[in-house]
């Protein structure tokens, strides 16, 4: 055999290794991206979970702290298409708080009642579920109206880098996430967005806090001023904060945002 045609040889088996080689790096690239699609499907259905989780335990909460309500929700999960628009479930399955140690304030603020009322933006779907649950299933349950075109303002009076100074770190409407008409319920009733929280620096400096803030947090306290109608000598009540565990239960953003970049 010559020495062209070995070399011709050897060239025809360089070149088979090299298809060999090209196709097996395209099947690896291949199976690479089939495994990030299916890691990423994982952490989809992870991420799935511990939403449905939560929602689990949520409503576990409610069905030990009022059985009307749960068995209320139970028939609105049913039944939502007999109403003009959408009713949403009891604050306390649909409000998350950013972070576990906010959920006392909250807890403070908003009362019971609300934190376990149906939230209807129609007025006449407002009299149809009462009518549902009251009058037909004898369930005593609370249904607050919040019109979803009603114009509020959200801006607090001071903003929060002018009293920064004073210890306070965020206002309560800060620390919350809800649909926008619970959002605007609470913003109306209860004015959220004009109680700050603060740390223990608060404590310190309460002769120099604005007047105009009437009710604020350091971490342990929460601080109610009140001016008299007949002398306009002004007082401050302070109570130890103690949350009731209404919010407690909360989807860690956070947590989840790392699942996903993982």
């Amino acid at each position: 055999e010559s020495l062209t045609q070995q070399l011709k040889n050897i060239a025809i088996n360089m070149e088979e290794h090299r298809k060999k080689i090209n196709n097996l790096t395209t099947k690896q690239i291949s199976l690479k991206h089939e495994d990030e699609n299916i890691s990423r499907e994982i952490r989809g259905v992870q991420t799935e979970l511990q939403a449905l989780n939560i929602d689990v335990k949520r409503l576990e909460l409610l069905k030990q702290r009022d059985m009307n309500t749960y068995k209320a929700v139970l028939w609105l999960k049913d039944n939502q298409n007999k109403f003009s628009s959408i009713i949403y479930e009891p604050m306390l399955l649909n409000i998350n708080v950013k972070e576990t140690s906010y959920a006392k304030y909250l807890e403070t603020i908003i009362p019971f009642r609300d934190l376990i009322a149906f939230t209807c933006e129609d007025k006449q779907d407002m009299n149809l579920l009462l009518k549902y649950l009251r009058d037909q299933q004898k369930l005593q349950v609370n249904v607050v109206h919040s019109d979803p075109m009603k114009r509020i303002s959200m801006q607090p009076n001071i903003p929060i880098e002018n009293v920064q100074k004073f210890g306070f770190k965020h206002y309560l409407a800060d620390l919350i996430e809800a649909p926008p008409s619970i959002i605007k319920y609470l913003i109306s009733m209860y004015r959220l967005h004009t109680i700050p929280v603060g740390t223990n620096e608060v404590e310190n400096n309460t002769n120099y806090i604005p007047q105009n803030l009437t009710c604020y947090f350091s971490e342990n306290n929460i601080y109610s001023v009140s001016t008299s109608k007949y002398t306009n000598e002004m007082s401050t009540r302070i109570s130890r904060v103690r949350g009731n565990g209404m919010l407690s239960i909360i989807l860690d953003k956070s947590k989840l945002q790392k699942l996903q970049e993982r």
